[in-house]
Formats: C-alpha cells, structure tokens, sequence
C-alpha cells in the first residue's frame, strides 16, 4: 500500500485550504520526483496493460457546438443522454 500524501498541508503556503495555481504546480512537481524516484514499479494500480499493446489513444474532442441540445427535457430525463463540458482555470 502506498502511504497518502497530504499536499494541501505541504504545500498550502498562503494557508486558505487550498491549492493555488503556484502551489499546484509545487505539489505536482514533487509528486512527479517522487514517482521517479520510486521506479518504474512504484507506479500502476487499476487500468494496467500487458507490455506488448500499444499506448491507449484519446477520443475525439468535441466542442458544445458538436452535440444536440435538449432545451426542453428535465436535466435527468431517462431517455436524454447528455454531455457534460467542465472548464477549469488553467490547462493542467
């Protein structure tokens, strides 16, 4: 088992309980040197690949203007399949 890593207490300089964009980019960095430095077999858990099949590939991108609106249908209607597009502050 891998031991938790509480990086909002590590790196949390301005002590608001969260993690700005510079704080992010820290915990981030730290965690990418810890992973490196454990080793290629520190790294796994669910979703493993057997060694000989290829990188799995992204899905196609789709922007709002790429699907149907359902205007008129309640949110969790049964027979409505929605897609959801979340945004965030920055790329990472």
């Amino acid at each position: 088992m891998r031991q938790k890593i509480k990086l909002v207490d590590q790196f949390d300089k301005d002590s608001d309980k969260r993690l700005n964009a510079e704080e992010r980019k820290a915990a981030r960095e730290f965690i990418r040197k810890e992973n490196l430095a454990r080793g290629p077999r520190g790294r796994g858990g669910f979703g493993r690949r057997e060694e000989n099949q290829p990188p799995p590939q992204p899905g196609p991108k789709l922007a709002p203007s790429d699907v149907k609106s359902f205007p008129a249908a309640p949110l969790y209607d049964a027979r409505t399949l929605r897609t959801l597009f979340i945004e965030f502050e920055d790329a990472n």
